[in-house]
C-alpha cells in the first residue's frame, strides 16, 4: 500500500475508530448482567456488580451513602478521562459530514 493511500485511510478512519473504541469501552464498562451471572467468586467481580452489595449494611436496610458515592466516583472517573482524552476526535468525527447551511 502506498504512503498516500495509507495517509488518506488514516485520516478518514481515525475518527470512526476513536468513536468505536469509546463506545465499546462504555458498553463493556457498564456491563452488569454477564459478570453477575458468570463470576462466582466475590473477589473477582467487577465494581459494577460489587457496588450494590457494598451500598447496604448487613441488615440490608441502611444505605451507606458514603460508600455508594465513592463507588460511583470510581466507576465514573475512567469514563470521564476517556471522553476527555478523545473529545476533539469525537467531535470532529461526528461533524465531518455536516454541511453548513
Amino acid at each position: 500500500m502506498s504512503p498516500i493511500v495509507r495517509r488518506l485511510l488514516n485520516v478518514s478512519l481515525t475518527g470512526r475508530l476513536d468513536r468505536y473504541a469509546v463506545l465499546t469501552f462504555v458498553y463493556k464498562w457498564s456491563d452488569y448482567l454477564w459478570p453477575a451471572a458468570m463470576v462466582g467468586d466475590p473477589h473477582l467481580e467487577p465494581i459494577m456488580v460489587t457496588l450494590p452489595a457494598l451500598s447496604t449494611d448487613a441488615s440490608g436496610f441502611i444505605v451507606r451513602y458514603e460508600i455508594l458515592l465513592a463507588g460511583a466516583l470510581v466507576v465514573t472517573l475512567p469514563l470521564l478521562l476517556l471522553f476527555g482524552r478523545f473529545q476533539k476526535s469525537l467531535i470532529s468525527g461526528t461533524t465531518v459530514g455536516a454541511v453548513r447551511g
